[in-house]
């Protein structure tokens, strides 16, 4: 939901191709070589707007997929197994936390939910 209104990232997308497709290809001044020609055009500005909009929804989805940020609180297998089930990757979990990969690991280990490399 950007400004009140539910964008999806598909339309945004399309909307940024048929800027170029209409605009770009055919501008006589489109040179890759020198982008300040760009930078002075409405058509530009337009899609550094849907591109400040791609940026938005990424992040309105990422906070959506990780519940609250957990910096500082003990990472429990409870909440490690309610976290996978909701797709996080361990990645996301150990940064969650605020935990490295190495200490995240040892926790794993701990549980029995992880073997070591090697099948120790």
């Amino acid at each position: 939901m950007i400004g009140g209104v539910s964008v999806k990232r598909i339309d945004v997308i399309k909307q940024i191709n048929i800027i170029k497709d209409t605009y770009c290809e055919q501008c006589p001044f489109q040179t890759y070589e020198n982008p300040a020609d760009c930078a002075r055009c409405k058509h530009y500005a337009e899609l550094n707007r849907c591109g400040a909009m791609l940026t938005k929804i990424s992040k309105e989805r990422r906070r959506k997929k990780s519940p609250n940020n957990k910096r500082g609180q003990e990472l429990s297998k409870r909440d490690y197994t309610k976290l996978k089930k909701l797709k996080c990757t361990d990645k996301e979990i150990a940064s969650m936390y605020g935990i490295g990969m190495t200490k995240f690991m040892q926790k794993k280990y701990s549980w029995g939910i992880a073997k070591k490399k090697g099948g120790e």
